[in-house]
This record gives C-alpha cells, sequence and structure tokens, in this order.
C-alpha cells in the first residue's frame, strides 16, 4: 500500500489545529501564571510533574503500542484491557511507597512529595495511563479529530484552573497538582465518552480469558523490552529535574522547569501529532519499501521546520523569556538558549522513535537508548559535581543530548533502509538557508543594538519571511499541502 501524503498531512494538520490553540491559550496564560507562581513553586511542580509522567508513561507496559499495531481489532480490544488492567496494578503499587520509604528510611525530594501527596500523584498516574491508551485506541482507527480536542482541553482547562487558583485561593503548589488533574480528567471525561459511544456492551461480552493470555504472551517483547525502553527515555526527560534538585536550589530548578516547558511546546503542538500520524501510517506500511519513504520525508520537513525557530532562540532566548515572564525569569531565558541545541535534536527523533515498536525492534531499542541514557545522565551528575556550575552543566549536558540523539537517529535511518546520505542533504541544505535568514538579525543586534522588544519583532518577521520562501520555492510542500487540503474536505 503506498503511502497516501495528503492523507497524512491532512491528519497531522487536524490533530495541529487542536494543539495550536491549546499551546496559544498556555503561551498566553503563561506570563500571568509566572507572575502569580514563584520560581521555587515552579520547582516543586517539576517535581512531581516528573513523577507522574515519568510512571504513567510506563504503567501499561507498552500494551497500548500493542493497540496500534495489532492486525484485528478484536484483539486490540483484549490488549486495551490488558493495558488498563496494568495501569491499576501499577498504582497501586505507587501507593505503597510512603510505606516503603518509612521501612527502609530513604528520603530525597521525590520520596517526600509522594509522602506528602500520594493520593493527589497516584490519581495524576491513572489519569495520565489510561489517557495513553485511550490515544493509542483513536490512533489506531484513525479518529484524529478526538485527539486534537484533547489536545485542546487539557492546556486550557489546566492554565485556567491555574490563574483563578492562585488568583482566588493561594499560589502554592497545590494549586498546580490539582489544575494538571483538573485539566487531564476533563481531557480523559472527552476521549472516554467519544470511546464508549462507538461500542456496546456487546464488546465486553466479546472479551475471552484464552485470548487475552494468548495476546499477553504474543506482544511480551513490549513489556519486556518495550516497557524499560520508555522507562530510559521519559528518564531522560523528566530525570534532570530529579537530579539537579540535589545539587541546586529550588529557584534553579523553576528556571529549568519553565525553559522545558516552553521549549517542549512546539512538540506538543507539532510533533506529537506527526507522530501519531506516523505511526498509524509506519503501522501499514511496515512489511514494504514505502517506510523508507516516509522516514525520510517526515525527517526532511521536520528539520526544515526545526532548523530556524532553533537558531532564532539561541539568539534572543534571554530577551523572549525577560519580557514575557518578567526580569526574575530571565535565567530561564539563558537555560533555553543553551538547550536550544539539545531541542532541535530531540525534535527530530520523537515521531521516528516509534520505528522501534513498529518493527519489533524493541530489544535493540532498549540497548541504545540505555546507552544514551547513561551518556546524558553521567554528563550532567558529572559536570553538576564537578564544576558546580549550572551554566556549564547545562552546555556539557544540551551537548551530550545532541551527540546521543543524532546518532539514535542514524540507528533509525538504518532500521528503516533510508538513506543517511540523503538525510545528510536535507539537514545542510536547511542548515545553510537557516543561518543565511538569521544573518540580518545577527548584524542587525551587532551594528545597530537592537533593543529587546526590537530582537523579538524582528525575529518574527524573519520567522514569516522564512516559512513564505520555503512554501513558495518549494513545489512539493505546495502541492501536499493543497491536496492535503481537498482531501481533508472530503472526510
Amino acid at each position: 500500500m503506498m503511502i497516501n501524503s495528503a492523507s497524512f498531512v491532512a491528519n497531522v494538520v487536524r490533530i495541529t489545529s487542536g494543539s495550536f490553540f491549546g499551546q496559544l491559550i498556555l503561551v498566553i496564560s503563561s506570563p500571568l501564571i509566572t507572575r502569580i507562581y514563584d520560581p521555587e513553586i515552579f520547582g516543586t511542580f517539576a517535581i512531581y510533574n516528573a513523577i507522574v509522567r515519568l510512571i504513567s508513561a510506563i504503567s501499561p507496559l507498552r500494551y497500548e503500542m500493542a493497540v496500534v499495531i495489532a492486525q484485528k481489532n478484536r484483539d486490540a480490544k483484549h490488549l486495551a484491557l490488558i493495558a488498563l488492567s496494568f495501569v491499576f496494578i501499577t498504582v497501586f503499587l505507587v501507593y505503597q511507597i510512603p510505606t516503603l520509604v518509612k521501612y527502609f528510611n530513604y528520603f530525597s525530594d521525590s520520596t517526600e512529595l509522594i509522602n506528602t501527596y500520594p493520593l493527589i500523584i497516584c490519581t495524576g498516574i491513572l489519569i495520565w495511563g489510561i489517557i495513553n491508551i485511550l490515544m493509542s485506541i483513536e490512533t489506531r482507527y484513525s479518529y484524529f479529530s478526538n485527539v486534537a480536542v484533547f489536545k485542546f482541553i487539557k492546556p486550557v482547562t489546566t492554565s485556567l484552573f491555574h490563574i483563578f487558583y492562585g488568583l482566588l485561593v493561594k499560589s502554592t503548589a497545590i494549586g498546580l497538582f490539582v489544575g494538571d488533574i483538573f485539566g487531564s480528567l476533563l481531557g480523559l471525561i472527552y476521549l472516554g465518552f467519544k470511546m464508549f459511544k462507538r461500542y456496546s456492551t456487546k464488546t465486553i461480552s466479546d472479551l475471552k480469558l484464552s485470548r487475552t493470555l494468548y495476546l499477553l504472551k504474543r506482544y511480551k517483547n513490549f513489556p519486556l523490552f518495550g516497557t524499560w525502553t520508555v522507562l530510559v527515555n521519559s528518564l531522560m526527560l523528566q530525570v534532570p529535574v530529579l537530579i539537579l534538585s540535589n545539587y541546586y536550589s529550588a529557584n534553579v530548578i523553576g528556571y529549568f522547569a519553565l525553559s522545558n516547558r516552553l521549549l517542549q511546546m512546539p512538540m506538543a503542538l507539532f510533533n506529537s501529532g506527526v507522530s501519531q500520524v506516523f505511526l498509524k501510517n509506519a503501522s501499514g506500511n511496515k512489511s514494504s519499501l514505502d517506510i523508507s519513504v516516509l522516514v525520510l520525508k517526515t525527517l526532511s520537513r521536520l528539520i526544515m521546520i526545526g532548523a530556524f525557530p532553533c537558531i532564532l532562540i539561541a539568539i534572543i532566548g534571554q530577551d523572549l523569556f525577560t519580557l514575557m515572564f518578567g526580569s526574575q525569569w530571565s535565567e530561564a531565558g539563558q537555560y533555553t538558549q543553551i538547550l536550544s541545541l539539545w531541542w532541535f535534536s530531540a525534535f527530530l527523533i520523537q515521531p521516528l522513535s516509534h520505528l522501534v515498536n513498529v518493527l519489533e525492534k524493541q530489544k535493540q531499542g532498549l540497548i541504545i537508548n540505555l546507552a544514551r541514557l547513561i551518556i546524558r545522565l553521567g554528563t550532567l551528575v558529572y559536570s553538576a559535581i564537578l564544576f558546580n556550575d549550572i551554566f556549564v552543566t547545562l552546555i556539557l549536558y544540551s551537548i551530550a543530548g545532541f551527540i546521543s540523539n543524532i546518532l539514535y537517529l542514524f540507528w533509525l535511518l538504518k532500521l528503516s533502509k533510508c538513506s543517511i546520505l540523503s538525510a545528510l542533504n536535507s539537514f545542510l541544505k536547511y542548515a545553510f538557508l537557516s543561518l543565511v535568514f538569521s544573518l540580518p538579525l545577527i548584524i542587525s543586534i551587532k551594528v545597530l543594538g537592537l533593543t529587546a522588544i526590537g530582537k523579538i519583532v524582528f525575529s518574527f518577521l524573519l520567522f514569516v519571511l522564512y516559512i513564505l520562501f520555503i512554501f513558495y520555492t518549494d513545489k512539493g510542500l505546495r502541492l501536499l499541502f493543497y491536496n492535503s487540503t481537498k482531501y481533508g474536505k472530503k472526510l
């Protein structure tokens, strides 16, 4: 089956539309939220967020990925039930942590938070674990419009709750915790309502214990290797906050959390949509040569979209944060400038990493991701201990993250039998183009001494010109969007 490029773009646009408006509200509300809550409170929330996202990501033991690639719809239902069962088991085990901590007398910032707010943290893990399963179901059946609505509901309701709680009640970490749960719960209710409308009670009666046990064994590589891979990937994303909290103040953790939050927005806006549609398309084409074409085209577009913003962030990050969030968050802008290199590489590999599950290469993926984890976290701990300077630590961490991500990307290209030379050509093309477009900004800063507002406005204008230039010089891109628009109207 050949790849339907128009449908691919149409589905990405459909998901991204929900993300766009949700992230737009998040961006608009962030300057107000950062003026309500202190950096120290953001630091505490970052630790909570790391714990919830880390554990919820592995709670279904990756059987939610099997839901997407299973050949029969009946099997997908059984796999969803298996995944849900493991989510509840995980939550039960996490709730026992306070007892274990007291027994072994082990305390850290993470365990202290679980001891203090066990019900809140377990509720967050439960909700996000179920959401992960429902998102896989929607992806399997190409209900991308429902995913788009969820991606709008969650950030909007969370942001509004944070603002009103901080203004009307009290600007404490509890407000951030409960706001995250509130927004997630509303999104879960929406996805659950949409799913139950499609299924009758007969769906439950169709579930057979013998088939469930068979599928539990059939997809055993997902929990045996896939879960560890996700754990490793989640550790790379979430553990830096927990590590830094052992060496630096809560204010520094707050700066890092806001910086990371802003860097993640483009991924939440665009990349998550590409990831889900890529997973669906790759699952349908894994036995043909089409997958290498899909990989190369996806990577080329990701480089095209991410290269220039990465350079802009590296130049104006501190000015942007100071203007948007206030002078007390200026240091967070410097963190963003430093981490932009890591962000760009992460932006490229996030959608393509699904190849590991699609091609069922979980064992090899686990080994490679474990090596990436050791490189990145090892660099972070070593730098924090040796230099005790957050800026040096983040510089080395960003470089280590970039190198490990690029090496992982090369492996994914080889796995999909995609030409590395073609990928390098795309990278060099858009890297050169991005540097050309950034030169006017660099020269203006050096010669004219632009103010912070001037830098931001000029950067925005250059970004618009960059997008227009790409659109009008790339005939294939214009044709792709034209066809996807017609395809979208037919749906």
